[in-house]
């Protein structure tokens, strides 16, 4: 399913004018932005000083997808999806833009 989606994206971008691929190119470039701009905003000072204390070895030792998957639910969902129940996930979409709001009211 990813190569039909990825082949879609190709052909869609190869029928677009060179106007729509600038405005699309520019709107990432927007979107990009927006993104690092957000990061580290959530970061607290107890979040600094656990670093602290743990140290940048012991940082390193995690697994980056675990470090991803507790900072990514913490920060997009308002909680840890990890530790939502079967049901709370099942009454979540993860992939809209609700799925702050409706994990929020879990």
């Amino acid at each position: 399913m990813q190569l039909a989606d990825l082949e879609r994206a190709r052909k869609e971008k190869a029928s677009m004018s060179d106007a729509e691929r600038a405005a699309s190119a520019r709107r990432n470039s927007e979107l990009a932005l927006l993104a690092i701009n957000g990061v580290g905003k959530g970061v607290t000072k107890a979040d600094v000083e656990n670093a602290e204390k743990l140290g940048r070895a012991a940082m390193l030792a995690q697994p980056v997808g675990e470090t991803m998957a507790q900072g990514m639910t913490v920060a997009n969902f308002g909680k840890d999806v990890t530790k939502m129940s079967d049901a709370e996930l099942g009454a979540v979409n993860l992939s809209t833009p609700d799925a702050n709001k409706a994990s929020a009211e879990h």
